[in-house]
């Protein structure tokens, strides 16, 4: 009877090493939560016998409890590494169709490959709906949802306006504007370009090509191309192929007077790729200041507006678990 109580404590002991050892074991594994074990006596009586004169038959694992209580706060680079800080847990579900909702503390996410919020197991984050102004919709665990974040957002909207801002060099060679060849350097005297939006949100590139007008004293000739294909100015002067250039004018003192004609704004488009065909644009200088001064070619501004369709660049958690 003596080596089966002594028996008892070797194993107990051995159990509490084994609990030990597993919570060890996993200091790092993120969300753990230690556990302890917990034992009893054993007591050989009957019902006849007399509990007082009883002796104790050793002692036995009653069971291993987890103790769920707060660990330290790690910080890291990623903004899905999450942690409850308090009571609390996070809602999973195992799969899109599932209504089961299991618990953790882990909060180690990822994103799949369709923009879901999952840890490492592949379970789904679930979280409340808010309102537009970010108060929560509805708080009961039947209401939440898989979070899902978007790879886009917004409508693109066209480009319809360039502002730039030069300045054409004083000193530039004079050349005529009847002999441009966007494939021969020498035919004008400087070139620029800017990127535009269409209505589909696809991007585009037009180029500016700056030519000193050997006929016309102060005067500089603007071709056009998008995407490396002739683009006329509305109202523009005929020039080489009969493409339509644009001027802008400079005073004795290289300030800007104005740009023929007035403002200049291009052709349609014409685009073939579904977009809106009609769209044009307008090109500002006189918002501006461009000049002519004997220095080298500038771009002081170039900007203009439209843009495609928004694209997830990071997400954000407050303290309130806001997203």
């Amino acid at each position: 009877m003596s080596f089966n109580t002594a028996l008892s404590g070797l194993n107990a002991a051995q159990a509490d090493l084994n609990v030990i050892s597993n919570d060890i074991a996993n200091v790092n594994t993120t969300g753990f939560k230690e556990s302890r074990a917990e034992f009893g006596d054993i007591f050989a009586t009957s019902s006849l016998g007399s509990g007082s004169t009883a002796i104790g038959s050793g002692v036995i694992l009653s069971k291993v409890g987890q103790q769920f209580n707060q660990g330290n706060l790690d910080f890291t680079s990623s903004s899905l590494d999450l942690a409850i800080s308090g009571d609390g847990f996070f809602v999973l579900s195992p799969n899109l169709t599932s209504q089961e909702n299991v618990f953790s503390r882990a909060g180690a996410f990822g994103v799949d490959d369709n923009g879901y919020v999952v840890n490492s197991a592949g379970q789904f984050l679930k979280v409340f709906q808010v309102n537009a102004d970010g108060s929560v919709s509805a708080s009961a665990l039947s209401s939440t949802i898989p979070l899902q974040l978007p790879a886009e957002s917004g409508s693109p909207t066209q480009t319809s306006e360039i502002e730039i801002g030069v300045n054409l060099s004083a000193s530039g060679t004079e050349l005529d504007p009847a002999n441009f060849d966007q494939t021969n350097p020498t035919t004008y005297t400087h070139s620029t370009s800017a990127q535009i939006i269409d209505s589909l949100g696809e991007n585009h590139v037009i180029t500016f090509y700056y030519i000193k007008d050997v006929n016309n004293s102060n005067t500089w000739a603007q071709y056009l191309t998008l995407d490396g294909a002739p683009l006329d100015v509305a109202g523009g002067t005929p020039g080489a192929a009969g493409q339509l250039y644009g001027e802008i004018v400079y005073d004795n003192a290289g300030n800007f007077a104005n740009t023929n004609p007035s403002p200049v704004t291009t052709a349609a488009l014409g685009f073939t790729s579904g977009a809106d065909a009609t769209q044009t644009i307008t090109i500002d200088y006189a918002s501006n200041d461009p000049t002519q001064f004997a220095a080298g070619f500038a771009v002081s501004t170039l900007a203009q507006d439209g843009f495609a369709t928004g694209q997830l660049s990071g997400i954000d958690i407050s303290d309130e678990g806001v997203i």
